[in-house]
């Protein structure tokens, strides 16, 4: 299915604004692959140009660096990020990988096809001409886009967020999910998304229960075992005392504890 584009106002086709909605982390029924782009903000998906795309190698990425805006008087605008948070390098799975070179393919189908073509800038995501899309009329069609696609009425926000808590939900650490979200800092992702981790909060809660006690414990575990039990070989059910524990700071991997050393 082809739109008609509207030129230099930059609404491609619906097809075309379907792979955008793909790469901000929903899907639709003409294209398969979701999540593509990790909850990229609008301007910074639009902004994405076929130059900040690595396909091949065995670790295929995109550089997050431009972001495409509307300026009132201006017209729309590509510009560089300006912090150094929003500027970000994500990871693309292969499917992703796949989808990106099939639509490059139908890309280039179009620039051939269309005498009127300009894609300057080298865009990833453009009209069916090759003009930018416009940033505001590209986020009020997501919505229409998504509901034809049964997800319901999403906004690129709610996408974006949905990215956030679906990332957490799988394990991701917080500063990773706050790093492909692009945040200043993750004191930002902990405030936003903090309440999503009770259940990390419960699974470190219930490790420290298992260092504590031997029974918890694998019996191939000579230094768990020499920290629960004392010299007369008892079991130790108080919690494990200074004289056990080194000093702040060591080397996180022996967990800053003192283990005997036999001489010679």
């Amino acid at each position: 299915m082809r739109g008609t584009s509207t030129g230099s106002s930059g609404l491609g086709s619906t097809r075309h604004h379907s792979w955008a909605i793909t790469a901000t982390g929903g899907w639709s029924p003409l294209n398969p692959y979701p999540r593509g782009f990790l909850g990229l903000r609008r301007g910074e998906l639009l902004g994405v140009s076929w130059g900040d795309v690595e396909l091949d190698g065995p670790m295929p990425l995109v550089r997050i660096r431009r972001q495409l805006l509307r300026h009132h008087g201006q017209g729309v605008l590509l510009s560089e990020l300006k912090t150094a948070g929003s500027r970000r390098t994500l990871h693309l799975s292969d499917p992703v990988v796949e989808a990106l070179r099939a639509h490059r393919e139908r890309q280039e189908e179009e620039r051939t096809a269309s005498r009127a073509w300009r894609n300057e800038a080298n865009l990833v995501f453009t009209s069916t001409i090759g003009t930018p899309l416009d940033p505001e009329v590209f986020g009020k069609s997501v919505p229409r886009i998504c509901k034809a696609a049964g997800l319901g009425h999403w906004s690129i926000h709610k996408l974006r967020h949905s990215c956030a808590s679906l990332l957490l939900a799988m394990g991701v650490p917080l500063e990773v999910v706050s790093d492909t979200l692009g945040h200043a800092s993750i004191r930002v992702t902990m405030d936003v998304y903090g309440h999503l981790l009770a259940p990390a909060k419960m699974q470190a809660a219930d490790a420290m229960r298992r260092a504590l006690w031997l029974e918890e414990l694998p019996a191939y575990d000579p230094l768990a075992a020499s920290l629960a039990t004392n010299a007369d070989g008892e079991s130790l059910h108080n919690p494990v005392t200074s004289d056990s524990v080194g000093r702040p700071g060591l080397d996180p991997g022996t967990l800053g504890l003192k283990v005997p050393c036999s001489s010679g």
